[in-house]
């Protein structure tokens, strides 16, 4: 669900705005586990943003992500590719036949 998730953004995020670049907050983990890179975000920067509750005990230290517009476009034209030649086909030689 959040390749899917990520994907129906950078689609409008493309589509509505064209934007020449776009950005976004990112936990750590996402980077050591590999996920940014799953998704496209070639480009971080530490220290994002710093969150230290004292009394709650709570310290988050976000990333700072993004990606150029022409990333975005990459993103966005290479997922249409892919879904298109993933779709499945009918083997049937009758649907070979309607096709032709």
């Amino acid at each position: 669900m959040p390749e899917i998730m990520a994907a129906v953004l950078r689609g409008i995020s493309f589509a509505m705005w064209k934007p020449d670049f776009v950005v976004g907050l990112a936990e750590r983990w996402l980077l050591s586990k590999g996920v940014l890179a799953q998704y496209g975000h070639a480009h971080y920067e530490e220290g994002g943003s710093v969150l230290h509750l004292v009394e709650e005990n709570i310290m988050d230290d976000d990333l700072l992500v993004w990606l150029t517009s022409e990333e975005l476009q990459r993103l966005v034209y290479h997922h249409e590719k892919n879904e298109l030649s993933a779709s499945p086909r009918d083997p049937s030689p009758s649907a070979e036949r309607q096709a032709i």
